[in-house]
């Protein structure tokens, strides 16, 4: 265990390796079925690896609380990949409801948005209901933009995943900034998994954005940035902020750029340099916060 003392290891090389290791793996078992729907769950296993690093084995039975992400990136795992094996997940990604599998996998969303919320604040406090709408409107974003029906980005795992993955990496910021070690070394981790897993999704184009990579990749979103407000709520305005590299997609649907756009290696580059304007207005925020706040 002494080579994950190494943060180098422990916070980038291990999850990124993981997720593209055990993605690849899930891609190859389950073939040209189920294999493309799962392959995500290399992200949440990493982060759930990374959650157990900072925080240990979780108890059993587990038990609510800040520190109970382990139990829940566990749980999000669970659902995420039983219900993209057998729940029909083919219409994950369209934003629309299609029939039974999309009324239950948007149900499974909004559950798993209060419930992570009730688990790590212990308790059903108003605080519940805010975040799982904004988890949904969340997950809605992502689905309406880069659904199956939509121009050029049709079931493009690709794309989102940027989005995720520089919305980790603004979550690890900002934690810096509030001196939350603990969350800044899981966000770090989570943005390398989803690195790891977007690695594979550039060599693979039917990789989907089901609800497994949802609830791996933005449930473990969810997860740290409940765990950081409630522990430092002056830094709600700063996650708030990291809410604009949702719409880092009118990057490359400029003109200007139309030609770097319609490659993907170029949607996922201006994804993550527009991603970097609410980051840094984050980052200055929380500082300011932080300056507040007494830390």
């Amino acid at each position: 265990m002494e080579l994950f003392d190494n943060p180098a290891i422990r916070i980038f090389a291990g999850p990124l390796l993981s997720a593209l290791g055990l993605g690849l793996v899930l891609r190859l078992a389950g073939g040209a079925g189920s294999g493309r729907r799962i392959a995500g769950a290399g992200i949440g296993l990493a982060f759930a690896w990374s959650a157990a690093m900072v925080f240990g084995a979780p108890a059993i039975p587990p038990v609510p609380g800040p520190d109970a992400l382990v139990s829940a990136a566990a749980a999000g795992l669970i659902v995420g990949v039983v219900f993209d094996v057998y729940g029909t997940g083919e219409n994950a990604g369209g934003g629309r409801l299609a029939g039974w599998p999309g009324w239950l996998e948007w149900g499974l969303i909004l559950a798993f948005g209060a419930g992570c919320a009730a688990w790590l604040l212990d308790g059903f406090g108003a605080e519940v209901p805010v975040v799982m709408a904004l988890w949904g409107l969340t997950v809605y974003r992502l689905r309406r933009v880069f659904g199956r029906d939509v121009d050029v980005l049709a079931g493009d795992a690709l794309a989102p995943l940027a989005m995720l993955m520089m919305a980790a990496a603004g979550l690890g910021l900002i934690a810096a900034a509030a001196n939350l070690e603990s969350s800044r070394d899981l966000a770090l981790a989570l943005a390398a998994a989803i690195a790891g897993f977007a690695m594979l999704s550039l060599f693979d184009r039917s990789l989907r954005f089901g609800l497994t990579p949802v609830l791996g990749a933005g449930g473990g979103i969810l997860m740290i940035s409940v765990r950081m407000t409630d522990a430092a709520p002056f830094l709600i305005p700063a996650v708030a902020i990291l809410g604009f590299i949702l719409f880092a997609d009118s990057l490359f649907r400029q003109p200007a750029l139309a030609r770097i756009g319609a490659f993907r290696w170029g949607r996922f580059g201006l994804i993550a340099l527009g991603g970097t304007v609410p980051i840094a207005l984050a980052a200055a925020a929380a500082l300011i916060g932080a300056g507040f706040g007494g830390y």
